[in-house]
């Protein structure tokens, strides 16, 4: 591939370039050659050669099997693969957050609970109303 009368700034370029369809997850490098204008001498390449990289969104985009296009969830769903195809599934995710809530307040209330307890050598303390010892 060829590119013309490209112009320089500074000792930079830009060019558009289209290989076609030569994605396919493998390496691929980019050797660049260039010569001055309307030269006729032959073109100074340079190195190291550059690596050509695809989007990896895109290069999965192109060869996806499943597609969530037909799909349409409704309002606390989501979609979710099974394994095989994807899905509309209730989202779990606020019944989730209320038991962590209810966790935290847990956690809060013991450790209220045991703010009072200290232990030196083998001698536990508790401090606080409301105790009551079972053996």
């Amino acid at each position: 591939m060829s590119k013309e009368h490209v112009t320089m700034a500074d000792g930079f370029f830009t060019v558009q370039l289209d290989f076609g369809d030569v994605f396919t997850g493998e390496a691929l490098w980019l050797e660049i050659a260039l010569r001055p204008g309307e030269s006729v001498e032959p073109y100074t390449t340079l190195v190291p050669r550059q690596p050509l990289t695809a989007s990896p969104y895109a290069l999965h985009a192109r060869t996806a099997e499943n597609s969530l296009g037909a799909l349409s969830c409704t309002t606390n769903q989501i979609a979710r693969f099974d394994g095989q195809n994807w899905v509309c599934a209730t989202d779990q995710s606020a019944a989730l957050q209320t038991q962590l809530d209810a966790l935290t307040a847990q956690v809060s209330a013991l450790e209220s609970l045991l703010s009072g307890v200290s232990r030196s050598g083998n001698d536990i303390l508790i401090r606080g109303a409301n105790l009551r010892v079972v053996n």
